[in-house]
């Protein structure tokens, strides 16, 4: 644990508690999570969106790759922001010297949540500053520096409301569709640093 963390202080302490809780109930998996918001919960089903770029991460015929290289978290720091904490936990091999492979840092964000602390993603923090802009079904999320093609983003949504109407869904919210400029922006704003880290083809997020 860093020498930045006091845990004699007292919200601080409770955070590192139920970071740690969280840590040891198999972030994993997909399940009810007591330490998580129930609000991200129910809005997400796969509630933490760091999920399958860290615990969940498998390479074919490598495995998963926490097991294979070893690689374990370690908390770095507990820092208040806007209200709220910012939990940043490092994920790396025990032999920091000699390892020059993959690591990275996860960011997630501790908030009080029916009395108690609960976890919550990095997502909407990350993007607080970023441009909104909703076209039918879908309600598109960029940086302000992103040149929206509204062409391209009118068909997509034509098609989304196509499908919803063919399978007669019940969709009462839009659906939030990020456009991130790279694959390392995309992990960043789901509360994933990446350094040295495999890339995906793909570097867009939907959800509803």
């Amino acid at each position: 644990m860093s020498p930045r963390i006091d845990t004699t202080e007292v919200n601080v302490g409770d955070i590192y508690r139920l970071w740690g809780a969280y840590l040891n109930a198999r972030p994993d998996s997909v399940r009810a999570n007591p330490y998580w918001s129930e609000i991200e919960q129910d809005d997400l089903g796969d509630f933490d969106l760091s999920r399958r770029w860290l615990y969940g991460y498998t390479i074919p015929g490598v495995g998963n790759l926490h097991a294979t290289f070893g690689i374990r978290p370690r908390l770095l720091s507990i820092e208040q922001k806007r209200g709220a904490y910012v939990i940043r936990t490092l994920y790396a091999p025990d032999d920091l010297d000699g390892f020059q492979g993959l690591y990275s840092i996860q960011r997630v964000y501790a908030k009080r949540e029916g009395g108690a602390y609960r976890l919550f993603n990095a997502l909407p923090e990350a993007t607080r500053e970023w441009r909104r802009r909703r076209l039918g079904l879908l309600e598109y999320v960029f940086p302000p520096e992103h040149r929206f093609d509204e062409n391209r983003a009118t068909a997509a949504a034509v098609f989304a409301d196509s499908i919803r109407t063919v399978f007669d869904l019940k969709v009462e919210e839009p659906i939030e569709y990020y456009v991130a400029p790279n694959v390392s922006e995309m992990a960043r704003i789901l509360g994933n640093h990446p350094v040295n880290y495999p890339l995906r083809s793909s570097h867009r997020c939907g959800r509803s």
